[in-house]
């Protein structure tokens, strides 16, 4: 019996109604999916209106929930389309609704207050502040950046109060989530849009001082998959709500087999704590769906080269052995298997010289004897078209046995999909037949007939034939387990009859199960977006134009920024240089830029976590003891903590995804001075943004090389040391990743050994800076803190000569 009090709730990924099956049967507790519309894995195949409805009602039969997906950053003209999808998922019953834009939130919680939100790992929530704030914002649950360690998410529930929901099974990302822009500035396609197309997967080479080193793989950017499976208690005593497995881009097999192996691990948690241990054999299992080998993550404290899969990017599948022996007349390879084999699985090896070669295996043979099977410890050998050598590893790449048994589970006859129903026949001559079906949780549905029960002259109503007609319950959500008849003998009624009863009773058994979740539905109509109030230009440069912000490095380049004409200078949060702030060098800052008319701006860190809380609030504390003129932030938490600490202006910076008016709604409030814009955005969308801006200035970065990751993950530590604590060899050169054509792209470490992954090229406006005043932009940024002095110079100076020449009454058509 199980007598665990807590129970941790078992999320499952769902790309596909088989999927969604899949998942339910195997016993998950809650399923996630995504719609056409608005979802980060728009390559899944996902679900229809009518498939949505269908998934609602299967999962609401079986008392299980179901959260969709509406986890992509939406632009403005995509908002009332956003709001009425949501609307839409409300009226049909989902449970939650997973959403990643700061501007939806505030329009759902303004127009459907009765619908839940989950802050999808997007959102990039890393800190206890992070979750308090969108908890002030009215979200019930926060999927929680994989990053995180388990005393770090401990310290989220326990500080917020918050459903806190992590990770436990599946693909890494190699960036933090909602932080990437990798995919979106080399090839158009923006994963905070739905459209990864995982550059991260692809080889690279690390360049040191422009050589190439050689690494022990070539895929230096690819994660390992996420295995908690071993670490359910330490998840439990976290205070966790739920288990997110992911693979919303994978079969029905993964999910079955994943769900069922994590779901048999959480009961046997449950029946016995104190004793919980996962065999070998579970581990091999998981590995049979899918894997690039496994790891514990964050959450179990590894770091570096233990989170990476350098050899391979895709499935590695489940070790079988090395070959002993190959027969090249026969070819055929011999091993000792470390695990079960068996016909029609498909087995890959990793050939020592040459490549690799998979094959369908069509005959097994043990001394000599052909077999169907063979189990771990036996020698085999196996008929191959690939050459092969004694010492290569065989993997088992495709399991036979595992697609068999999923296909068990999605048969339409399968119990864990149906729901057990008794079904209760009364009656007596000259009335109706009354039908009653019961659920065995206090929910029925009855029905009579039309015709009345007549005497029967030879085939009078007998428990067969009652359960032959009312147990016809193929193309239903139930089963018949049992049947009570409560009739006088001999009695008769069309058989037609028993067919239309049963339909009927069994229709108002569902809509009886169905009840507790009925929504009162909302009218579209009533859901058009008001027109947002018109800002008020905020002083910027003369006649109106932009002015400029430089963000440095150093002391000497916020002089050098100064001087060339700019109007704001940032300083401080990453150092990426290896040049690092103090107070004294704050403070002669801050003296220059005000002696000179410019405003100085200290950054707080992109990321903040909880595990290095006292070194950043020690920071902060440094930064806003100095009295600058105003502090950037990047991150949910820091934003939380500033407008609750402070009294200093706001600078929010472009990590934090503004992507519609709704989103700078969401965050507006009087101290807030400036946000920058995603650099994601067009200019005719920025353009849009402008005139619903509230005293608000917006910022766009126009210049310099764009982060397109910011990452826990060092390759520099990774690659060329592993010693701990790290010998700082990130400062003995420069590093960069160079792809297969021959592009590379910067890697820098700030002061928390994080890397911070530059894009091959400097983003560069320049040549639109028209256009750029056109549209309403009020600061344009140039992102020069990998820079020194005297670069940093000429390109402001540039910059701002161009937009001195570029008067708002003197612009080029």
């Amino acid at each position: 019996m199980v007598t665990k009090e807590h129970f941790l709730e078992l999320l499952a990924p769902a790309g596909d109604p088989e999927s969604l099956r899949a998942a339910v049967a195997a016993g998950a507790d809650a399923v996630y999916l995504g719609g056409k519309l608005f979802n980060a894995r728009r390559s899944a195949t996902n679900f229809d209106r009518d498939q949505l409805q269908a998934a609602v009602e299967l999962l609401h039969l079986h008392k299980r929930k179901i959260y969709v997906t509406v986890n992509t950053l939406i632009q403005d003209s995509e908002l009332s389309q956003a709001l009425e999808y949501l609307a839409e998922l409300y009226n049909l019953g989902v449970d939650a609704v997973i959403i990643q834009d700061l501007g939806l939130v505030k329009l759902a919680r303004r127009y459907l207050p009765g619908l839940a939100l989950h802050a999808s790992t997007q959102m990039t929530v890393h800190n206890s502040e992070g979750a308090l704030f969108l908890k002030n914002l009215g979200l019930k649950r926060i999927v929680l950046a994989r990053e995180l360690t388990r005393d770090e998410v401990a310290a989220i529930v326990n500080t917020a109060a918050i459903e806190v929901e992590v990770f436990l099974h599946g693909a890494l990302c190699v960036c933090y989530s909602g932080q990437c822009l990798f995919s979106s500035m080399i090839g158009g396609r923006s994963g905070n849009r739905g459209r990864c197309a995982q550059p991260c997967r692809m080889e690279y080479r690390l360049i040191r001082d422009g050589r190439p080193l050689k690494t022990s793989g070539n895929y230096l950017l690819s994660p390992k998959d996420l295995a908690l499976i071993t670490l359910i208690p330490e998840l439990d005593q976290a205070g966790v709500t739920a288990l997110k497995i992911e693979g919303r881009m994978k079969g029905p097999e993964y999910v079955f087999s994943v769900v069922k192996t994590y779901r048999r691990a959480l009961d046997d948690y449950y029946r016995a704590p104190g004793q919980f241990q996962v065999e070998p054999a579970v581990l091999r299992e998981l590995e049979t769906s899918f894997n690039r080998g496994f790891t514990t993550g964050y959450f179990g404290n590894n770091r570096n080269a233990a989170l990476m899969s350098f050899n391979r990017p895709n499935n590695r599948g489940v070790f079988l052995g090395r070959v002993l022996k190959t027969d090249p007349e026969q070819d055929r390879v011999t091993l000792k298997l470390e695990a079960d084999l068996e016909s029609g699985d498909v087995v890959e090896i990793w050939v020592s010289r040459g490549g690799r070669g998979a094959v369908t295996v069509a005959e097994i043979y043990c001394n000599g004897r052909p077999v169907r099977s063979a189990r771990a410890g036996m020698t085999v050998s196996l008929p191959v078209q690939e050459r092969a050598y004694p010492g290569d590893r065989v993997f088992k790449v495709f399991s036979n046995q595992l697609e068999q048994q999923t296909r068990e589970a999605l048969a339409r006859d399968n119990p864990a999909l149906k729901l057990s129903c008794d079904v209760t026949v009364r009656g007596t001559a000259g009335q109706p037949l009354e039908v009653t079906y019961r659920d065995g949780t206090g929910h029925s549905g009855t029905a009579t007939t039309d015709v009345c029960l007549g005497n029967a002259k030879n085939k009078p109503l007998t428990v067969d034939i009652l359960k032959e007609h009312l147990g016809r319950l193929g193309n239903t959500p139930y089963y018949l387990q049992q049947l009570t008849m409560e009739l006088a003998p001999g009695l008769m009624i069309p058989l037609s009859e028993l067919n239309q009863v049963r339909r009927t009773a069994l229709a108002r058994l569902r809509e009886q199960q169905l009840a507790p979740y009925q929504r009162q539905p909302v009218r579209l109509p009533s859901l058009a977006l008001p027109q947002l109030p018109a800002g008020e230009r905020r002083p910027g440069g003369k006649q109106g134009q932009p002015v400029l912000s430089v963000w440095v490095g150093d002391l000497e380049s916020v002089k050098a920024a100064v001087r060339a004409g700019a109007a704001l200078v940032y300083a401080g949060g990453d150092e990426l240089t290896g040049f690092h702030w103090n107070e004294p060098q704050f403070r002669e800052a801050l003296a220059f830029t005000r002696a000179a008319g410019a405003r100085l701006i200290l950054a707080m860190p992109r990321i903040n976590r909880e595990a290095q809380r006292q070194l950043w609030l020690d920071y902060y504390r440094l930064i806003t003891a100095v009295v600058p003129d105003g502090v950037m932030v990047s991150d949910l938490g820091l934003l939380h903590l500033v407008i609750n600490d402070n009294w200093q202006s706001i600078f929010l910076n472009y990590p934090l995804n503004f992507y519609n008016s709704w989103a700078l709604q969401a965050v507006a409030q009087p101290r807030i001075e400036q946000i920058a814009v995603s650099p994601e955005l067009t200019l005719k969308q920025i353009a849009g943004l402008r005139p619903t801006v509230t005293e608000t200035r917006l910022e766009a970065v126009v210049q310099g090389p764009v982060e397109l990751m910011v990452s826990e993950y060092c390759p520099i530590n990774s690659l060329i040391t592993t010693e701990a604590p790290c010998p700082k060899t990130c400062r003995t050169g420069s590093f960069a990743l160079r792809d297969r054509k021959n592009l590379d792209f910067p890697v820098y470490t700030d002061q928390f050994c994080r890397m911070h992954l530059l894009n091959s090229k400097d983003h560069c406006l320049y040549s639109e800076l028209a256009k750029l005043i056109r549209s309403g932009l009020d600061v344009l940024r140039l992102e020069l803190k990998i820079y020194p002095a005297e670069k940093v110079e000429l390109i402001t100076r540039t910059y701002q000569k161009a937009l001195d020449s570029l008067t708002m009454g003197n612009l080029p058509e």
